[in-house]
């Protein structure tokens, strides 16, 4: 009991001095204490580790960071506990009851420490252990238990890779030690749970970098490790599990990249710069892993990582980094890889990192940039960029500047600044042909830090020095030779060419816009018809993508627009680079695809003003080059075009430039836009050759007023329809001249018997009339383009007259009778348009449109001749008959004298937000409604142009329908339902034209019928008003009598009011 009492003390008073003293004065302290007591070292370690609970408790209980005293004080514990091991000899079961009562808990009481703490406690024990070798008693305690946490941090339990016991089969501590009643028997491992990741990666680096200091360096024969117990066998079974543990975690979350990245990664590349390869045997089968194999693995990782995301790719190139940095190569320019083994992984044979080297030097974030920068240096070996001594002194320099021509203040500071960088003069770089390959990539290194880093004098210093210099070097090494070890490995395709692009790409993106104006004015001024190789190896995604999002700066188009120039010195320059890079592609067929791509950026992206402008010169430019090139080919060798299916898709991205331009008010920018595209389809795409619908809507794209009777460009368009001026498509155009003129005769009787829109529950909506107009304007546009005479159109004349049946019918199974409304009314608005622009610049002098002048207006082509409108309004006087009589049948929806009741309206008028107002009326009634409006709007329409044409038609019934429907209309009674009040609307909407006629072509009609209806009217009216006034109350009055039963919904309201100006006024 005494003894007992007496050891209470002597724990108690060590434990008061490690609080008073430092780490380092431990072990003389515990050496002074044994010798002074007598007390064995192995009773007094079993006595400090019964009270190490308390600490244990303390930093559970608090739960914040302790101070540096309390930290001291720990540390100094820990110190005490492996002297103590040290001096008894440490057996394997003191040190697993350290491991279990200590360390462990401890480690998991890493919110209480600084890092820097926890290192000192690890480091203090691994230290101990490699100086009594007990690596033996780790290997088999310690080790699986920070696997087993890494497994259940990660998810990887299941991994047949790894020795991952469960936690209650590992070894139990031993109950033999000292017996003292601190080592219970039990389960250590069961009491404990995992420690959380980094800690325990953390942990598991240390104890592979104290074996690898531990472990003396052998040569690389010589490391071939033995089934052994052994301090080699250990270290090859652990770097065994850790690669395999890193592995996963970079293909896991953030947090686990981070712990493989900073913790395991490190040591792992430390420990196979010792030992290659690895040979872990243990029967009955034999573990190969070399530095071959898991480089390898880590560039899987990292492909895999590179195609997450942007955080993923931050990793990767982390990794990369780390790699590289351990990696036997990229200590010298020059170096070669002939010392080491000769299957070396070797990660600068695969394309895929020099192209995730080349991402990443033009990624959007600069953290991504360094990181790309420095990998692309190490594996270079260009880890400083060397200064170039310029040898040059100032007052020849000064010489030399006279002689040559006289510099400006700018050029001669920036010269200056060039030499005070280590760039070479101008001078020199003119007399030296070009650099040598060092240089070269020294210059690209050199020009990338100076847009990363610096301003823009230094930029403008360094880059008016080498970038010439740079581009003479690939113009002199095509095909890089093998005399220089660094070039094999680089891709050979392309050559350095392709990483000059990178810095204009960087240039183009520079947050200054000085620098931006500089890099991009430096890139157009290049002669590029010297540098006809260079140019053949710029990527088009350089094209597409950087050189066409710089054109689009408006910083580099500062006179663009001043006095109606649309130009500027970047858009010339970008046009003539693209004109000399289409002349290297190897045919026509890769021109064209080149062709559409840019055509087709305009879908990808927005452009102004300046932007769509380059664009569509730089579109121009390289269509002038295809037919360039067209016109050199052999006419017995060539082919009539390429596919069909290709030159639609490139009409179509044409037009798609055409639409974008409609967006900017200035009618002359839109007209050069247009010139531009239009001056591009003439001269790649024969029209013959076309789809015609593909053709219909590329010309639809155009502003009307350019390609309508009198436009600007409607003779080039003529031009490009009628003739193709192309030799090598000669042979067929004839024949498929007349083919685009038989699909346009064949277009009505397609268009109004379509398959596709007749059956037997056929209806339509206001959307489908639109769509329908608008195709039938194309249609009808391109024909008059086409036709060259009456006899072009006699197969059309005879299609109206004869299809007028349409309108008798009471099916829809042989055709549409409101397309065939549409249709006559398409050709009658051109016919009209072009007799009133004919008039208005055939017959005027002096009569200029804003985006006209005279030469542009060509002479009175046949179509437009008198006869041809007289032959149209005959045909549509014989027609109008007929329409009259489908009008009167059509109409009858209007008049419906029983009451109806509000049907259920369709899901897409219910469920519609924003947007044009539809009508609330079901499906089928909506039709119906909409053929009433269409048959009045048509017969007002012929009729107001017959009058006008021919003034002796005979037109009495087509007045008296107009005016039954204007009478009915006006007197009809009041509504009862919202489907009624709707009927109303779409009569008023059918008014409107109707009244135009009136008013028009029958006011000496309409007045002498007054008269007799004024005296039957039924119309209330006061004594002595005209029958025309009481009319227009009458009608005032059941407008606002419909918008105030408010069974309309608002918008609809809204439309009404729209309507009764219009029909007033």
């Amino acid at each position: 009991m005494k003894s007992d009492m007496s050891m209470a003390s002597l724990v108690s008073s060590v434990s008061n001095s490690l609080r008073k003293i430092p780490p380092s004065a431990v072990p003389s302290l515990l050496d002074c204490v044994l010798a002074s007591v007598g007390a064995s070292p192995s009773s007094l370690f079993a006595s400090l580790l019964d009270v190490f609970h308390v600490i244990i408790e303390d930093v559970e209980g608090e739960g914040e960071k302790w101070d540096a005293g309390r930290c001291d004080y720990t540390v100094s514990f820990v110190e005490a506990l492996c002297h103590l091991m040290k001096r008894f000899g440490a057996t394997s079961d003191a040190l697993e009851s350290y491991i279990w009562i200590a360390f462990i808990p401890l480690m998991k009481c890493f919110h209480a420490f600084d890092r820097e703490i926890l290192n000192q406690i690890s480091e203090s024990f691994f230290r101990f252990v490699g100086e009594t070798n007990s690596w033996s008693t780790v290997e088999l305690i310690l080790v699986p238990f920070l696997l087993r946490s890494t497994a259940i941090s990660t998810r990887m339990v299941q991994n047949s890779g790894l020795h991952l016991p469960k936690l209650g089969s590992l070894p139990e501590r031993s109950s033999n030690f000292t017996n003292d009643p601190v080592v219970e028997s039990g389960n250590g491992a069961a009491s404990c749970g995992p420690l959380v990741l980094p800690i325990a990666c953390q942990i598991l680096a240390q104890i592979l970098d104290a074996v690898l200091e531990s472990e003396r360096p052998l040569p690389v024969s010589d490391c071939i490790l033995n089934n052994a117990y052994d301090l080699k066998t250990f270290a090859g079974k652990l770097v065994l599990d850790l690669c395999l543990v890193s592995e996963q975690l970079l293909l896991s979350s953030s947090e686990h990249r981070s712990c493989a990245i900073r913790l395991l990664l490190p040591t792992i590349f430390k420990a196979y710069s010792y030992h290659p390869h690895i040979e872990v045997s243990s029967p009955p089968q034999t573990i190969i892993y070399s530095r071959k194999a898991f480089i390898e693995k880590i560039w899987n990782c990292c492909k895999t990582m590179f195609s997450l995301g942007n955080v993923e790719r931050r990793d990767a190139y982390c990794v990369l980094s780390l790699c590289l940095s351990f990696s036997p190569y990229g200590d010298e320019f020059y170096h070669a890889e002939m010392n080491f083994h000769s299957g070396e992984f070797d990660i600068r044979d695969d394309k895929e990192f020099w192209g995730e080297i080349k991402r990443g030097l033009v990624g959007k974030e600069g953290y991504v940039r360094k990181q790309s920068l420095h990998i692309l240096k190490m594996v270079l070996g260009i880890h400083k960029v060397n200064q170039i001594q310029d040898d040059i002194s100032d007052n020849k320099i000064r010489e030399t500047h006279q002689n040559a021509r006289v510099m400006t203040k700018r050029e001669i500071w920036a010269d200056k600044e060039a030499r005070s960088l280590g760039v070479e003069s101008a001078r020199k770089s003119i007399e030296n042909n070009y650099l040598d390959s060092r240089q070269s990539w020294e210059a690209f290194i050199l020009l990338y830090e100076m847009l990363e880093e610096y301003g823009t004098h230094l930029v403008e210093a360094a880059w008016k020095h080498q970038i010439l210099s740079v581009l003479r070097f690939c113009r002199s090494h095509d095909n890089y030779g093998t005399d220089e070890d660094i070039l094999q490995h680089l891709p050979m395709y392309g050559g350095f060419s392709t990483w000059l692009s990178i810095l204009w790409d960087r240039g183009f993106q520079h947050d200054n816009p000085q620098v931006r104006c500089l890099i991009l004015e430096s890139f157009v001024g290049i002669e590029w018809n010297k540098f006809g190789i260079c140019v053949k190896a710029l990527p088009e995604s350089f094209i597409f993508g950087p050189l066409m999002q710089g054109l689009n700066d408006p910083i580099h188009h500062e006179d663009f627009g001043t006095k109606g120039v649309y130009s500027s010195i970047a858009i010339n320059g970008a046009s003539q680079f693209l004109h000399q890079y289409t002349s290297h592609l190897s045919n026509r067929e890769k021109q064209i695809a080149f062709l559409f791509k840019l055509a087709s950026i305009s879908k990808q992206q927005s452009f102004g003003r300046a932007g769509l402008m380059a664009l569509s010169e730089c579109i121009a430019s390289v269509g002038q080059q295809i037919r360039i090139d067209t016109d050199k080919l052999q006419v017995e060798n060539s082919t009539t075009c390429a596919l069909p299916s290709d030159l639609s898709n490139l009409l179509d991205a044409l037009r798609y430039v055409v639409e974008s331009c409609k967006q900017h008010f200035n009618p002359k920018y839109r007209l050069q836009v247009c010139d531009r595209i239009l001056e591009t389809a003439s001269s790649v795409i024969c029209s013959f050759t076309l789809p015609l619908q593909a053709l219909l809507h590329f010309i639809g794209s155009f502003p009307r007023e350019f390609v309508v009777y009198g436009g600007s460009l409607r003779p080039k368009l003529q031009t490009w329809l009628s003739d193709c001026h192309k030799e090598q498509c000669s042979n067929n155009c004839t024949g498929d001249r007349l083919k685009l003129l038989t699909s346009l005769i064949e277009f009505p009787g397609q268009f109004v018997c379509s398959q596709n829109s007749i059956s037997a529950s056929f209806t339509c909506d206001d959307g489908d009339l639109s769509a329908w107009e608008s195709e039938a304007k194309k249609w009808v546009l391109a024909l008059f383009l086409v036709a060259e005479g009456e006899y072009h159109l006699e197969p059309l004349l005879m299609f109206i007259k004869s299809h007028c049946a349409l309108l008798k019918q009471e099916s829809i199974a042989e055709g549409v009778p409101v397309k065939y409304l549409i249709l006559v009314m398409s050709l009658l608005q051109e016919l009209q348009e072009m007799h009133e622009r004919n008039f208005r610049f055939g017959n005027s002098s002096g009569i200029e449109s804003a985006y006209n002048s005279p030469d542009t207006l060509d002479s009175i082509h046949l179509m437009e001749s008198p006869v041809i409108h007289e032959k149209f309004a005959y045909i549509f006087t014989c027609i109008l008959e007929e329409m009259v009589s489908y009008a009167n049948r059509s109409c009858s929806i209007f008049w419906l004298t029983f009451t109806m009741i509000d049907s259920q309206l369709p899901g897409s008028v219910r469920g519609k937000l924003g947007g044009p107002s539809q009508r609330r009326l079901s499906s089928a009634l909506t039709t119906v409604v909409l053929q009433a409006i269409m048959s009045v709007r048509a017969v007002s329409s012929v009729s107001l142009w017959c009058s006008k044409v021919n003034c002796n038609a005979p037109l009495s019934f087509t007045f008296n329908f107009l005016w039954d429907f204007l009478w009915r209309t006006i007197s009809a009674s009041t509504c009862h339902s919202e489907m009624e009040a709707e009927l109303r609307l779409a009569a008023y909407e059918a008014l409107a034209p109707a009244l135009k006629t009136l008013v028009l072509a029958f006011s000496d009609l309409a007045s002498d019928i007054m008269w007799d209806k004024d005296k039957e009217s039924s119309i209330q009216k006061p004594e002595d008003r005209p029958l025309l006034d009481s009319l227009v109350l009458t009608f005032v009055q059941n407008v606002n009598d419909l918008l105030g039963v408010k069974y309309l919904a608002r918008t609809r309201r809204a439309i009404l009011m729209n309507w009764k100006v219009t029909t007033l006024f």
